[in-house]
């Protein structure tokens, strides 16, 4: 077929795939884009001379809606393939654009919930100099520096996660000193400290962050975000009352807007670890009823955590953190046989972060 009359076909496959995705019809919708893809990536791949800009376009564009329902699928890994094709595409025969900054940024953060951190690190970076090229100093490098930061934090590189989300947050405080991304600088700064040791100092930026975020909206699912995080600073600083207090304002949020949603999910388990760490207060103590008591409240949580987790999100990172915790949960109550089979479903979905250790 001539290159023309072919991205002329492919273009058409992918308008029908859109509206097939509109009408909800999925499996229609990934059959017109495939279809378009075949039709473009020999030539793409190929040694043929360079293609109108409409194949480049729609082939990249085809990569890029398989992703989307890779993702929806939560198949991270094939949703990470599909937006480094749709790049490779768009930096082979079209000039940068926006797209092309949406694919790399895509690409990084699905890597990153796979646990590939050089690629997600690689692809925020190329992410970040596109962005810097096409708008310098805008509330789009933030978003591309907060990415970088993120994959500097998951590789436990702390001082240059803390580096991008410092200037993140200086280009924030700049343009829109109150808007979400800069409580998203904010709660990143935070979240680096607490983990390069410092609960202290994680504390006041995630209090920062709080105080933007119910400022904008108190019932938003960024202000329990925030809760969530002040109140894991109070436990690690050992303050539980407090942390429990910050811990149960996020699942009213949480749980009246969804109470099946992953976001309820995580309160569960957040509200679990405040009783494990008052069970191990207890039995240093010698008072084994409150210990056990508390024991028994972390186990109830995480039950109703698992059970959200394994209803909305089986095979994902997120149920796989989860059945930690509950590895986690049976292993204090002295049941290493059964710890030790849920840490190897969860090894089985997702490897551990660096540091993160079973038990």
């Amino acid at each position: 077929m001539e290159p023309d009359n072919a991205c002329q076909m492919a273009y058409a496959l992918v308008r029908e795939g859109d509206r097939f995705f509109r009408e909800r019809d999925m499996g229609r919708a990934r059959q017109s884009w495939e279809e378009a893809a075949r039709l473009l990536l020999p030539m793409i791949d190929g040694p043929a001379a360079p293609l109108p800009s409409l194949c480049y376009e729609s082939a990249s564009v085809s990569q890029w809606r398989l992703a989307v329902l890779a993702e929806r699928a939560g198949d991270d890994r094939s949703a990470a393939g599909l937006y480094r094709k749709a790049l490779e595409i768009d930096e082979k025969g079209l000039p940068p654009s926006r797209n092309t900054v949406y694919f790399a940024r895509s690409a990084g953060r699905n890597y990153l919930t796979t646990g590939d951190y050089e690629n997600a690190l690689g692809f925020a970076q190329r992410a970040l100099a596109l962005r810097r090229t096409l708008e310098p100093d805008s509330l789009g490098v933030s978003r591309e520096l907060n990415d970088v930061g993120r994959a500097h934090l998951a590789r436990g590189e702390y001082d240059a996660a803390l580096e991008a989300f410092h200037e993140a947050l200086r280009i924030c405080l700049m343009l829109d000193p109150d808007g979400d991304d800069a409580a998203a600088s904010l709660n990143n700064l935070g979240q680096a400290y607490w983990k390069r040791g410092d609960p202290a100092q994680g504390l006041k930026y995630h209090l920062r962050a709080l105080y933007i975020d119910e400022e904008r909206d108190p019932r938003s699912a960024e202000t329990a975000t925030s809760l969530n995080n002040v109140g894991l600073m109070y436990k690690m600083l050992r303050d539980l009352p407090t942390a429990m207090s910050y811990y149960k304002r996020a699942f009213e949020i949480d749980h009246g807007q969804d109470p099946d949603s992953l976001a309820t999910a995580r309160d569960f388990q957040n509200i679990a670890k405040v009783q494990a760490a008052y069970a191990e207060i207890f039995a240093a103590a010698g008072e084994r009823s409150a210990a056990a008591e508390a024991r028994t409240a972390e186990y109830d949580f995480m039950q109703h955590a698992l059970a959200i987790a394994e209803r909305r999100a089986p095979g994902s990172p997120v149920y796989a953190d989860v059945l930690r915790g509950m590895g986690d949960v049976v292993s204090a109550q002295g049941d290493p046989a059964q710890a030790d089979d849920y840490y190897r479903r969860a090894d089985e979905i997702t490897i551990r972060n660096p540091g993160q250790q079973n038990g």
